[in-house]
């Protein structure tokens, strides 16, 4: 759309104002170039990767699906739409791009494909007939449609914010500029059943 915008600054505006249509809470935005650091949700997983940003949403239940899921324990409700929620979020940052610049970079992807097959995992819904690929295209189509409607509808602002360099924000600072971009914690969580079980 403009030549300020940055790829990872819209990468991260995508995850930001998917997540919190989905109902997350924005803990904290980090852009700039750096290795994922070892306080990562996923840090494990993503060793060495080089991310453009970094974000982070509450609550932070990562830890504890991780250890029921390798414990063997049942998941319970809160944690199967934190995962859903999370699939759709893992797939906003590359809308956003695909939305906001026309294409996707190859960087972008790598770090949300690798936490998507986590939460893939965690779902359990490489069980499904299909390996879990319906459920997985129905979670990038939420996360597109999401993009699209928020076009012009605040994400607009937050990428050409978020392009604006190396910065971070903690919670009360993105969390004003949401609520001043006019958009609102939550109003779009019914599309997590989409997700469910069939």
């Amino acid at each position: 759309m403009t030549s300020a915008l940055t790829p990872s600054g819209v990468h991260e505006a995508g995850h930001v104002v998917v997540a919190y249509a989905l109902g997350r809470r924005v803990t904290l935005v980090r852009l700039g170039s750096h290795p994922v650091p070892d306080d990562h949700p996923h840090a494990e997983v993503l060793a060495g990767s080089i991310a453009g940003g970094d974000t982070r949403f509450g609550p932070d239940l990562a830890s504890e699906i991780s250890k029921r899921f390798n414990d063997g324990q049942p998941l319970a409700l809160e944690h199967l739409e934190w995962l859903r929620a999370e699939l759709v979020i893992c797939h906003a940052g590359i809308a956003a791009e695909e939305r906001l610049l026309g294409s996707a970079t190859p960087e972008g992807w790598t770090a949300d494909a690798q936490q998507g097959a986590v939460v893939v995992r965690m779902l359990g819904i490489t069980d499904d007939p299909d390996g879990g690929a319906a459920r997985v295209e129905r979670a990038a189509n939420i996360a597109t449609s999401l993009v699209d409607a928020l076009v012009g509808s605040g994400l607009d602002r937050i990428a050409a914010t978020f392009s604006q360099g190396a910065v971070e924000l903690d919670e009360a600072a993105i969390t004003s500029l949401l609520e001043e971009s006019g958009l609102r914690r939550g109003n779009h969580r019914e599309l997590l059943e989409e997700l469910a079980d069939r």
